[in-house]
């Protein structure tokens, strides 16, 4: 999955080619989602794996859309910076729910 990772990171135009756009997100996402897997415990196992693969990716997605706004910045409208807000708003509402779960 990390090779997967930089394949992506190689070549980032990557992301908006149709043909390779679900193994481009799928790769990082499954690498991610492993995080989860170390954060179980307790009687309800398969409960805080799921958990805690939800809490991973919802801070991928906000910490990732975090990055990608500071980098382009001088580039993005305010369009762009109203829709992220949405994104950002729904993942920390995750984070904070799974979080509670785990």
């Amino acid at each position: 999955m990390i090779a997967g990772t930089a394949w992506v990171i190689v070549r980032p135009e990557r992301l908006l080619d149709p043909a390779s756009q679900l193994m481009s997100l799928g790769v990082p996402a499954l690498a991610v989602a492993t995080l989860g897997f170390s954060r179980s415990g307790g009687s309800l196992e398969l409960l805080g794996y799921a958990a805690g693969i939800v809490h991973a990716l919802g801070m991928a997605v906000w910490l990732g859309g975090l990055v990608a706004v500071l980098v382009c910045f001088a580039e993005i409208d305010d369009s762009s910076v109203r829709r992220f807000s949405k994104v950002a708003f729904v993942s920390i509402v995750v984070v904070a729910l799974s979080g509670v779960v785990q």
